[in-house]
């Protein structure tokens, strides 16, 4: 399951967000650990309104434990900011109900004025050499 971190500070890095969630993660005698398997900080830029927003994007494998993290770290502090977690859907226009509707609906057509998606998404690229350690299950090292 992918889950998704909105609303985090600019200084906040792939290993911070890794610190974050890293209780969460660690199992107790009654839940499973978890481990992860990508952690990606994106920005959204909006040039026309001078607006960046930065989003932490995490892939975790076992949905119990990232419905546990939604859970336990939803609207807790990160580096000063209150962040929003969610779990992150893929979208595309291919099953969008506006478009692939056979009969016409005005209701539907008409629900939004524009596009709400966010577009123009790219990845925060960091130049450091540090190793990022994820425990769980199975310890792995990865290298930014």
């Amino acid at each position: 399951m992918r889950v998704i971190f909105e609303r985090i500070s600019k200084k906040v890095s792939e290993q911070d967000l890794i610190n974050f969630m890293q209780p969460v993660l660690d199992g107790h005698f009654y839940q499973e650990s978890g481990q992860l398997e990508a952690v990606k900080i994106m920005r959204w830029r909006n040039e026309s309104l001078e607006v960046v927003r930065y989003y932490g994007l995490v892939v975790i494998p076992s949905d119990k434990v990232a419905k546990r993290i939604i859970r336990k770290l939803n609207n807790k502090i990160l580096k000063d900011r209150r962040v929003t977690v969610r779990k992150y859907y893929l979208r595309s226009w291919r099953n969008d109900p506006r478009i692939n509707s056979t009969k016409f609906n005005d209701a539907l057509e008409n629900k939004r004025e524009k596009d709400r998606r966010e577009l123009n998404l790219e990845e925060k690229k960091y130049k450091s050499k540090q190793k990022i350690m994820i425990t769980g299950d199975k310890s792995f090292y990865r290298s930014l």
